[in-house]
């Protein structure tokens, strides 16, 4: 199966490949084209992260490569938005990585990105 290039610079053609893998649930196919952007173009930006991201939500036991994915991201300055965080923890939760996602929010509560509410009285 073969992706054309839509018009336009590099950037935006790996850009087109992540969203329209992502929405197939490729994810390794996703993670491929990020480190092709990255190694021969410049950055991704947030949207094709959080594309890879909702793609690795998606992949059952593919919660470490959105683990390395965010981390990534957090090194290059490229902040993770809600979206980003939310991937992740999905990831987690649906590879059954307890653990890993009550670390998600235990660092989402410290950074004031979550907030607990209380029901009741």
């Amino acid at each position: 199966q073969h992706l054309v290039a839509p018009p336009g610079p590099p950037a935006q053609a790996i850009v087109s490949a992540v969203n329209a893998c992502a929405a197939a649930s490729r994810w390794p196919r996703v993670l491929a084209l990020l480190w092709t952007f990255s190694e021969n173009l410049a950055q991704p930006d947030l949207t094709a992260c959080n594309s890879a991201l909702a793609a690795c939500e998606r992949g059952r036991r593919s919660w470490h490569r959105a683990m390395r994915l965010l981390h990534n991201m957090r090194s290059t300055l490229l902040k993770p938005d809600v979206l980003s965080w939310n991937s992740l923890a999905l990831s987690c939760l649906h590879s059954s990585q307890t653990r890993k996602l009550l670390h998600v929010f235990d660092h989402l509560l410290q950074q004031g990105l979550l907030e607990l509410r209380t029901h009741g009285k």
